[in-house]
């Protein structure tokens, strides 16, 4: 037997924002900034319903939206000015994908082949519009684009023992590419190429689990956001690589009790990335993308009777210094920090 599944989505949203950007009491910066969508998506899946070593899915995917936005900025110094900006921009994608697996188990071969293939194409038309009147500035443009691009996995999982599975992977991925709304450009789509090893495993009559990967993510054209004066803008980078090793654990060493301990290293660089004339990144680290990171929980729960139950947890959070825009400068970097949390939750019987 087969399996159908239809999900349909509809949003509206408004979104309004006032902002004294000086934020003194003297009014010589503002800003006021509108934005309107509309969202329609529709997926139908089919998948097989069966037990047996073949799973498959079969899928289409339509997606609209229509965005409308308007920013208003004002400076009221002695050089002041007013800039204008905005427009309104439609996106429409189509996507039609299928994967599949076959587990060899039963035939007496430990492993488990899955591949999946996904074709997508994203149209996208914007009507825009810039003004600084007091500069004689006043542009209109509308443009169109679309890209199609087919993505895919394949992966293989070898079932080493009841415990024990380790597993590799590889997968193209797409993002598509878009119009940052009044300022008369567009960036490209993004494609990466990722690699992946891991193991998975379950011991101590399932009271412990640890799981371990290896990655690697071969970026093209990158799609990088940094703010350009007082508006954030998208950009691509040329290539970009992150590599990295996660190391997931939970251990109950007792009943009702659990411990939590997560490690990540991450290795995140511009491989090439020509910022500007003058300014190469190459080399640089990514923003937002630390080099380690630690969290660590411990939780304990206690039965009350009719009374429901008590829960008592402790988590804690270490992360790297990042930097958080792209340029790798000094006053755009965070250093390391920590942040310890302590809840206690009762939940009742109902």
């Amino acid at each position: 037997s087969v399996l159908l599944v239809s999900t349909t989505g509809y949003i509206e949203n408004e979104w309004y924002q006032t902002m004294d950007i000086d934020m003194s009491d003297n009014p010589v910066q503002f800003q006021e900034w509108n934005m309107d969508t509309d969202q329609f998506s529709q997926e139908l899946q089919l998948s097989s319903n069966t037990e047996g070593p073949l799973e498959w899915i079969l899928g289409v995917f339509y997606f609209d939206e229509d965005l409308d936005t308007d920013y208003f900025f004002e400076d009221s110094s002695i050089a002041g000015f007013v800039f204008m900006n905005g427009g309104d921009l439609q996106t429409e994608s189509i996507a039609v994908y299928g994967q599949a697996s076959y587990d060899f188990r039963d035939q007496g071969v430990p492993l488990r082949v899955v591949g999946g293939i996904r074709w997508t194409k994203d149209e996208k038309d914007i009507s825009e519009f810039q003004q600084i009147p007091a500069f004689g500035v006043d542009l209109a443009a509308d443009m169109d684009e679309d890209w199609d691009e087919i993505s895919g996995k394949l992966g293989v999982d070898w079932f080493v023992s009841e415990e024990v599975m380790l597993y590799t992977t590889y997968s193209r991925g797409y993002k598509g590419g878009g119009f940052s709304i009044g300022q008369f450009d567009v960036f490209d789509p993004e494609t990466v190429d990722s690699f992946e090893l891991g193991l998975k495993s379950q011991f101590l009559d399932d009271r412990a689990q640890v799981n371990v990967s290896a990655f690697y993510n071969d970026y093209q054209d990158l799609q990088v956001n940094f703010l350009l004066f007082t508006l954030f803008t998208t950009d691509n980078a040329a290539e970009a690589s992150i590599k990295g090793i996660e190391v997931e654990s939970t251990f109950i060493p007792a009943d009702n009790f659990t411990l939590n301990a997560n490690v990540t290293w991450l290795d995140a660089e511009f491989d090439d990335y020509q910022f500007s004339p003058t300014i190469d990144l190459a080399g640089e680290t990514l923003n937002r993308a630390p080099e380690f990171t630690v969290a660590l929980s411990a939780q304990y729960e206690w039965s009350l009777g009719d009374n429901g139950s008590l829960l008592a947890r402790a988590d804690f959070y270490w992360q790297d210094e990042v930097f958080y825009r792209v340029q790798n400068i000094d006053r755009h970097r965070e250093g390391s920090f920590t942040t310890t949390d302590f809840r206690l939750i009762w939940h009742s019987v109902d």
